[in-house]
């Protein structure tokens, strides 16, 4: 009985893991879509919509990116050279069909944009609830 219990707890621990190692799912197979906006990354850092990602069914969102190349963070404020590259689709590391799950509330509230170069970019974000 004793070692049917550990058994089943250790398994529990290891799919839980297994779970959590996959990160963002690679389609929304399985998640509701409830909401879309767009947001323009200019000169000064953006940050998406708070009031979205605070339901309390917000769980992941799927980004993708026109125009203008943008720095992003998870954590602080990026700059025109501080922070990941994230290009359109023309760009160099962005195919035609790109785009970034992003997962959990922190991370989505954490994330800050700011366009790289002359040009504008905008985002399209539609968010995701289990």
């Amino acid at each position: 009985m004793v070692r049917r219990l550990l058994l089943t707890l250790l398994l529990s621990l290891v799919l839980a893991g297994q779970a959590g190692a996959d990160g963002c799912p690679s389609t929304g197979q399985g998640l509701l879509p409830f909401a879309f906006e767009e947001i323009t990354v200019s000169t000064v850092a953006v940050a998406l919509t708070a009031l979205t990602i605070q339901s309390a069914t917000t769980v992941a969102a799927y980004v993708t990116l026109t125009g203008g190349s943008v720095s992003y963070t998870f954590t602080g404020v990026p700059t025109a050279t501080v922070g990941h590259l994230f290009d359109p689709p023309s760009g160099g590391n962005a195919g035609s069909t790109s785009g970034y799950w992003l997962c959990g509330k922190a991370l989505l509230l954490g994330f800050r944009a700011i366009r790289q170069g002359g040009t504008d970019a905008k985002l399209h974000i539609t968010y995701f609830s289990n």
